[in-house]
């Protein structure tokens, strides 16, 4: 369980073929939601196409709030003119998080300040204010933008800077536009997931990329 921030989150989660359907899944389910018990709320991402596990979340009071799904290759396009993409500094967490909470209405100021030591995040900004930023374009972190238009300008800089040959990042299905965009820069989508959560939940009121576990 992730409790670097008032919303917890979990996973993965699983278990060995061998002990599947035995109960081994609920129980470290229900000891994490007893853990977690006076949290804000508890978010996790579940792999769409497994029927076992949609179930048993279900039954233990989460629900889907987002489904999203796995994209991953490398855009055609270049970075955008207007826009400014440029690894984020320390002076920049305050504004970023300020950011997360107008976009999700949750504070992930944690998430932003461990990025600065364990990946490489950045932030695009236009007219000298950040109008959007990255842990990281991969599973594992979370992205956030005022607009669809900021988002892509933040993945087109941020694919410039990387040296993998392949992104891979989590896409919510809502933002059409994006997703179709993604499509055509030459990107595919590899499965379907969602996030479930229990708690307080609010939906976000810009653009979002979800982590691993939100």
């Amino acid at each position: 369980m992730d409790e670097r921030n008032p919303i917890r989150g979990i996973g993965p989660v699983s278990v060995d073929r061998a002990f599947q359907g035995r109960g081994a899944g609920r129980e470290i389910m229900k000891a994490l939601l007893e853990r977690g018990k006076d949290a804000a709320g508890i978010r996790l991402v579940q792999e769409s196409f497994n029927m076992a596990s949609l179930s048993l979340y279900a039954s233990l009071g989460f629900e889907v709030k987002e489904p999203f799904v796995l994209m991953e290759g490398k855009f055609r396009s270049q970075p955008q003119y207007g826009f400014e993409v440029r690894p984020m500094a320390s002076e920049d967490v305050e504004e970023c998080a300020a950011l997360c909470e107008k976009v999700c209405g949750c504070d992930r100021t944690s998430e932003i300040e461990d990025a600065l030591n364990f990946f490489s995040p950045f932030v695009t900004c236009k007219q000298g204010r950040i109008v959007a930023y990255t842990c990281a374009v991969s599973a594992l972190g979370h992205s956030v933008a005022e607009t669809e238009a900021d988002m892509q300008a933040l993945l087109l800089g941020a694919a410039a800077y990387s040296s993998e040959e392949l992104l891979a990042f989590h896409l919510p299905l809502r933002y059409a536009s994006l997703f179709r965009w993604c499509l055509q820069e030459g990107l595919r989508a590899l499965k379907p997931m969602a996030v479930m959560a229990v708690g307080e939940y609010r939906s976000p009121q810009g653009c979002w990329l979800p982590s691993f576990v939100y």
